[in-house]
């Protein structure tokens, strides 16, 4: 998924000077490009002044130019009055810092002090070294859990970018892997939902409506869950399922064998189904992907 990120001026280097052999410049340019650039009028002019230092101004300038219409790409916000900034912050910093908390995400990338990351709390510090990183082959629940409830950043890209593996360990917290699903769930208008076991199984209605159906918007959300023919008698009990707008399509059962949550966006298989958040809160050990929709 797409982040919101503002980057301190030396990390634009890596658009302007990566050379083929060095995959950290590299690997930099890419997150550059594949997320929303958060900056302001202050910030720009810091970006510019860099730049021309360092030779590439004309560049830089026509690079801005073609992504600032691109609303995925570029967003530049305005300054409030009150420095939000603390501590022994440089008029750089302050700028910085400002144009970030104009953000969603509260990210910034750049290797500011460690004084005054730990003093900005409220802000995400990536360093650049993190940054610069290529994506896991896959990401586990601690991985997760360390960026969303120990602020352990280094891996915050590894978790939200797709396509995306999550390795589910048998033990680990249900609600913490439904939470970071509904990230991939959230503001979607219909959500195809196929499971053939939610008829057979109450373990995974249960779950359904524990992990999943919470994160969905009752009022704006449709839902259409695809069950086997087999289940075709059981078809009413998931028509207005638990209050919603919902729809059930059969199928015949060598079809259903898949089980996977389609939303607007994103496509995300679940391996062992509904049953992959286990009982008692505890998950059941397997994979789940996530992939995003190419909208034509």
């Amino acid at each position: 998924m797409n982040l919101q990120i503002t980057v301190h001026k030396t990390i634009l280097d890596s658009i302007f000077t990566a050379i083929r052999s060095d995959s950290n410049l590299l690997n930099m340019n890419i997150r550059l490009n594949r997320h929303t650039l958060i900056t302001s009028n202050k910030l720009i002019a810091l970006w510019e002044e860099h730049a021309e230092k360092n030779g590439y101004l004309e560049d830089f300038r026509y690079w801005l130019f073609s992504i600032e219409n691109e609303a995925m790409r570029f967003k530049q916000v305005s300054l409030k009055t009150e420095c939000k900034a603390i501590g022994d912050c440089t008029e750089e910093d302050k700028i910085l810092i400002n144009t970030c908390h104009e953000s969603d995400d509260k990210i910034i990338v750049g290797d500011l002090s460690s004084k005054i990351c730990f003093q900005n709390r409220d802000l995400k510090f990536i360093k650049k070294v993190d940054f610069s990183k290529p994506p896991k082959a896959g990401i586990t629940l601690t991985d997760i859990e360390n960026v969303v409830n120990h602020r352990i950043y280094k891996d915050i890209f590894n978790i939200y970018e797709t396509p995306l593996l999550i390795r589910v360990d048998k033990n680990k917290s249900a609600t913490l892997l439904a939470q970071h699903l509904s990230i991939f769930l959230k503001n979607s208008k219909k959500v195809i939902i196929q499971d053939r076991y939610l008829p057979r199984d109450e373990n995974n209605r249960k779950n359904l409506k524990e992990y999943i159906l919470p994160y969905l918007d009752k009022n704006n959300t449709e839902i259409q869950f695809i069950i086997s023919k087999k289940d075709g008698s059981k078809k009413r009990d998931f028509e207005n399922f638990e209050g919603f707008k919902s729809t059930v399509k059969c199928k015949d059962e060598e079809e259903v064998h898949e089980s996977f949550i389609d939303t607007d966006n994103f496509f995300i298989t679940l391996g062992y189904r509904m049953n992959i958040f286990g009982a008692r809160g505890n998950t059941n050990k397997e994979i789940v992907r996530i992939d995003r929709k190419v909208h034509s």
